[in-house]
């Protein structure tokens, strides 16, 4: 499902499909046969997932970076000018740069 070649042969010879054979769960078994036949998609837990390689995208962090930066330029805008608790200011601001940090540590 992930892209893995299904024609590999481990060190006595056997490929997956003949490894699916050795499980002692029948149901397990059979459902492995199925996906490792099928070209298209894969019926594990009624789920259909297209068989295909996954890639590494930067699309998603880029745009987690692009809304976090975005709601706290809103909140430094509008709404940190009229609260009247500064701890609220300094603990909001000090968990969004923890978060930044870890998020680029990630």
């Amino acid at each position: 499902m992930k892209g893995a070649s299904r024609d590999l042969r481990d060190n006595n010879g056997k490929s997956p499909f003949d490894l699916a054979e050795d499980l002692t769960s029948r149901k397990l078994s059979k459902e492995l046969k199925e996906s490792l036949t099928s070209d298209t998609a894969c019926n594990c837990l009624m789920l259909k997932t297209v068989l295909k390689k996954s890639e590494k995208s930067m699309e998603m962090p880029f745009a987690f970076l692009l809304f976090f930066n975005l709601i706290y330029l809103i909140l430094f805008l509008f709404l940190f000018p009229r609260w009247k608790n500064d701890f609220s200011i300094y603990f909001v601001t000090s968990t969004g740069i923890i978060s930044i940090v870890f998020w680029a540590k990630t």
